[in-house]
C-alpha cells in the first residue's frame, strides 16, 4: 500500500503547482478545459446519433447552443473563464448521457471501437484526404454501417475508391492479426491475454470516437500479431513441404 501511494505522489508532483494555480486563480482543482468539450462536441452527438440517427454535427449545434442558453441562465459564470465554462459543459454533458438510453450509449461505443479497430488509414493519407468529399460526423443514420454507406454515395469516385483499397486492406490485415492472435493464445494464453488487454483499454478510452489514428497507440500490438501469423504460416508451409 505504502508502495502505491509513493507511486501516486510521484506522479502529481510533477501536476501539482498546475493544480494549485488553477485552483488559486480560477477556483477549479483542473489541469485542463479539454474534458466538457470533449464530450459536447464528441462523446454525447455519437450517443444522441445512436439513439435516433441524425448527423452528428446538427447535434453538436445543438449542444453548443444549448451551452450558450446555460451561461446566459448563469451571468456569474465568467466566459473568459475556460476552466469555468468547462464546468458547465460537463454537468450539461453528463446530465445527456445519464438521460441517454443505455443501448445507444453501448451501440456508440461499439461503433466507435469498430472504427477504431478496422477502419482503414488511407483515406488520411492528405493526398487523399485533401481531396473534396462530405463529413462523416454530417452523415445522418443509425449506426457505422449506414451512416458510411450514406457517407460512400455523397463522396466523388476517387475518395471512394481509395477508401475501398483501404477497406480491402484493412480486412486481410484483421484477418491476419485474428490468426495471430488465436494462434498466440493456444501456445501463449498469458501473451494474447495481454495483447488483447492492451487493445481493449484503448478502445474503451476512445469510445465513440472513431478514426484510425486512434489505433496508433496499439498500433505496435497488432504489428506483432500479423507478424505472429505470418510465422505460424511459414512454419506451418514448412511442416508440409516434402522432405527431401
Amino acid at each position: 500500500m505504502l508502495w502505491q501511494l509513493a507511486a501516486l505522489l510521484l506522479a502529481l508532483a510533477p501536476l501539482a503547482p498546475l493544480l494549485l494555480r488553477n485552483r488559486i486563480e480560477y477556483g477549479y482543482w483542473q489541469l485542463a478545459a479539454q474534458g466538457g468539450n470533449h464530450l459536447l462536441f464528441w462523446v454525447v452527438p455519437s450517443v444522441k446519433a445512436a439513439a435516433d440517427g441524425r448527423a452528428r454535427a446538427e447535434i453538436g449545434d445543438e449542444m453548443a447552443a444549448r451551452l450558450g442558453a446555460e451561461l446566459d441562465v448563469h451571468p456569474e459564470i465568467d466566459r473568459d473563464s475556460q476552466l469555468g465554462v468547462d464546468q458547465v459543459r460537463t454537468r450539461l454533458d453528463l446530465a445527456e448521457l445519464r438521460a441517454a438510453p443505455v443501448s445507444a450509449i453501448a451501440r456508440a461505443w461499439a461503433d466507435g471501437m469498430a472504427q477504431n479497430l478496422f477502419s482503414p488509414a488511407l483515406p488520411l493519407d492528405p493526398r487523399i484526404y485533401l481531396t473534396p468529399h462530405p463529413s462523416l460526423i454530417s452523415m445522418p443514420g443509425v449506426g457505422t454501417v449506414d451512416r458510411v454507406i450514406t457517407y460512400i454515395k455523397a463522396s466523388p469516385r476517387v475518395f471512394v475508391l481509395a477508401l475501398g483499397l483501404g477497406l480491402a486492406g484493412s480486412a486481410i490485415t484483421s484477418l491476419l492479426q485474428l490468426g495471430g492472435f488465436i494462434w498466440l493464445a493456444r501456445r501463449k494464453p498469458w501473451a494474447a491475454a495481454l495483447a488483447a488487454l492492451c487493445i481493449a483499454y484503448f478502445l474503451l478510452v476512445s469510445g465513440p470516437i472513431g478514426s484510425a489514428k486512434y489505433r496508433i497507440p496499439f498500433e505496435p500490438v497488432l504489428v506483432v500479431l500479423t507478424a505472429v501469423a505470418f510465422c505460424a504460416l511459414r512454419s506451418r508451409k514448412e511442416e508440409q513441404a516434402p522432405t527431401p
